[in-house]
């Protein structure tokens, strides 16, 4: 995170926030001009290895939103790149109201720095390049047109690509996971969840509010939302407060809206080229892509392989930058989010299963250890991995890329062996998320 990079994005956001609303609304209260924010510290920047450097990280990105002007703060708990926080690791975290008395006193610093021609100049050239994303969305009809042509999202997952290269080159350095490794990594107490309990749990509070409510006035809340959704009379949010306030759930209010409108699905537009291009020059790639070749000729097609983002919370970036690079491998690949497969209750064995019948070679998913509900599955894919090993699989073969008879660093470390499943030892990204990808016997 660059700091004062954080500090004039703020300020560039006030000063198109005031110019655009004057533009386009002219407001009667010159209050309308004042833009108000809640900050949170980031989630992506944390780290699982080296968790109490997570501390400082989260520190500075709170002083940056303070100094910025933010009117309320979020900041997260060290360990939520590993779990759920605990009740120890949420007491460094906080989630208040900044008082303003309080953040005039505390962001003398950043009030020091606006005037100087650095903030300044960066803060002007952010709202320039900001204003022009701004003109491209109108340009394509406004954000929901965007939307549906993928624009935003495939800028992002673009950025994140790079962001990814340049942190596996070394380029970006990551203290604890691409520069000043600790030998061992310090043993931590990570919240674990019961989640077959806590499914039940729901399923029984559910179950008992539509036993106890009134059926009758739900159904006419609802109906009062399906119909303001087809002749576009009426306040939908006051209709959807009202059908909560009858105790209908948030999927009943969904689905009273996608009678009429249906349910959007994103357009899916991969990118391509922008994580191999970094590592055009590193002699590891080019032997993974030999690899990739030599399977190409010897089965007369590209190795195909699923990349599947387990949960429903939609945090599908690392998958998509993962699935990108084995793109630029040249591997025939699959991206697929478990939204779909979670509400049917399906398990991640069962994404082996499917894998086998559409005859893909591997199949590996994101794991956040800690939290999700589909661990036990992603513990016993390993398991049945272990078992069917196969030395002349086509995978297998790509795994051991780098040859001369014995096992190479690209070779995933099994679960039960030591060191566990920690990153292999090489500067080359992809080679490390061979360890989350597992062969279809």
């Amino acid at each position: 995170m660059n700091f004062y990079m954080e500090i004039a994005k703020m300020r560039a956001a006030r000063m198109l926030w005031a110019t655009l609303m004057k533009k386009h609304f002219n407001p009667k209260n010159q209050s309308s001009l004042m833009l108000r924010t809640h900050c949170q510290t980031s989630g992506a920047s944390l780290t699982e290895q080296d968790p109490y450097n997570n501390i400082i990280r989260t520190t500075i990105e709170a002083m940056a939103s303070v100094f910025g002007g933010t009117q309320s703060l979020h900041t997260n708990s060290f360990d939520e790149a590993i779990a759920l926080p605990t009740d120890a690791s949420r007491a460094d975290r906080a989630e208040y109201p900044i008082d303003p008395a309080a953040r005039d006193r505390d962001s003398e610093g950043g009030r020091s720095v606006g005037g100087s021609y650095f903030m300044e100049s960066l803060t002007h050239a952010l709202a320039r390049k900001a204003l022009g994303i701004i003109e491209e969305v109108e340009k394509l009809g406004g954000m929901t047109k965007a939307i549906e042509a993928g624009m935003p999202k495939l800028r992002i997952e673009e950025t994140a690509a790079r962001r990814q290269a340049r942190i596996d080159r070394g380029e970006d350095v990551i203290v604890g996971v691409n520069k000043f490794k600790l030998p061992e990594e310090p043993e931590i107490d990570t919240r674990e969840i019961d989640n077959k309990a806590v499914r039940e749990s729901q399923i029984a509070r559910l179950k008992k509010i539509r036993e106890t409510r009134d059926g009758k006035k739900v159904a006419a809340a609802l109906e009062a939302l399906t119909q303001a959704a087809q002749n576009g009379q009426g306040n939908l949010l006051a209709l959807g407060i009202e059908a909560a306030r009858v105790r209908a759930t948030v999927g009943e209010i969904s689905d009273a809206m996608e009678k009429v409108w249906g349910r959007y699905h994103a357009e899916i537009r991969s990118i391509s080229g922008v994580y191999g291009q970094a590592f055009d020059d590193d002699n590891e790639w080019k032997a993974l892509r030999g690899e990739v070749d030599k399977f190409a000729a010897d089965h007369g097609r590209r190795p195909r392989m699923l990349v599947a983002k387990i949960g429903q919370d939609g945090h599908d970036r690392g998958a998509k930058v993962i699935a990108t690079a084995f793109a630029d491998l040249r591997l025939r690949r699959r991206r697929r989010h478990a939204v779909s497969d979670a509400r049917r209750g399906r398990a991640a064995g069962g994404r082996e299963r499917r894998a086998r019948d559409r005859h893909l070679d591997a199949v590996g998913w994101a794991q956040d250890a800690g939290p999700c509900p589909h661990r036990g599955a992603q513990e016993d894919g390993r398991k049945r991995h272990r078992g069917h090993r196969r030395r002349d699989h086509p995978i297998e073969r790509l795994q051991d890329a780098g040859g001369g008879g014995g096992e190479s660093d690209l070779r995933p470390r099994d679960a039960d062996s030591e060191g566990g499943t920690e990153g292999v030892g090489t500067d080359c990204g992809v080679a490390q998320w061979w360890t989350n990808f597992f062969p279809i016997p």
